[in-house]
């Protein structure tokens, strides 16, 4: 049965219910979107994707070591700060 079709009953229902008032079909229609929303199945998830798999690290090429960063000694008092 489509949406249609189940929010129609279901208004109609709730309509009844309610001792067929006359002049309140919108709210009887939106009573019955929200009642059909509410009882509705949840949509499966999506199934997770797998990560790749890892890959082992590179092997080192033996090349030189960094050399650590040292510290930075500040410029002598009165030397310009950027070179003009």
């Amino acid at each position: 049965m489509d949406t249609d079709s189940l929010t129609r009953e279901r208004a109609y229902l709730l309509w009844q219910q309610a001792g067929c008032p006359a002049g309140r079909s919108e709210e009887f229609w939106h009573a019955a979107v929200a009642s059909l929303v509410a009882t509705a199945p949840a949509e499966p998830a999506a199934p997770a994707k797998k990560a790749p798999p890892r890959r082992a690290a590179a092997p080192s090429q033996g090349g030189a070591k960094k050399k650590p960063m040292t510290s930075i000694k500040p410029p002598p008092a009165g030397a310009p700060i950027m070179p003009a």
